[in-house]
């Protein structure tokens, strides 16, 4: 069993400016849509004991590199319904944005990005898709993106280059989500 913010944490307090802006852990009981889904033993330790968890890190330049913003599973829900709000005000349920809202519908957000953007489980099928909070504003629309195949290989994968935050997404993925192999995550390992 791994604890995988206690193992980000050291590794980010070595090699660059790490601030603790919230941590709380207490012994709590997986109690929301989770339970739907088989949980390893490592990613079960960060929803038992994880009540907040919440870290941003700059280098030496005092340059942003990083957050990690993490959604216990007492928030689960209340992030899903924030989340329906932020859809009831912006899509409609025409056409064009159907799939937008069906989408939505059914995302429970893990961690959010500082500018908004979010991972979120689908909980249709126990993926993570990238949520992208202006998806008509900019050149690229990556709302819906596969980050992972299921909780345990995003916190597998992404534990891998310490959390960091990807510019963008669609540079480091594939079919399978985050790939490890390819050449743009090396910038980040």
């Amino acid at each position: 069993m791994r604890d995988y913010f206690s193992d980000v944490k050291e590794y980010l307090n070595s090699h660059y400016k790490l601030t603790v802006k919230n941590e709380k852990k207490e012994n709590l009981v997986i109690n929301s849509v989770l339970n739907n889904f088989s949980l390893n033993e490592s990613t079960k330790y960060i929803y038992e004991h994880y009540k907040l968890f919440e870290v941003v890190w700059h280098d030496e330049n005092n340059r942003y590199m990083g957050a990690i913003n993490f959604v216990s599973d007492s928030g689960l829900e209340k992030e899903h319904e924030e989340l329906m709000e932020i859809m009831d005000e912006c899509y409609d349920t025409d056409l064009d944005e159907l799939e937008i809202v069906e989408d939505i519908m059914h995302w429970y957000p893990l961690f959010h990005f500082p500018n908004g953007d979010a991972f979120c489980l689908d909980i249709r099928n126990g993926t993570v898709v990238f949520y992208e909070h202006e998806i008509y504003e900019s050149e690229k629309n990556l709302h819906g993106l596969l980050i992972a195949t299921s909780i345990n290989d995003l916190y597998e994968k992404w534990s891998y280059f310490h959390f960091k935050d990807v510019y963008d997404w669609s540079e480091v993925v594939n079919d399978e989500g985050i790939d490890l192999e390819c050449d743009a995550i090396r910038k980040y390992l």
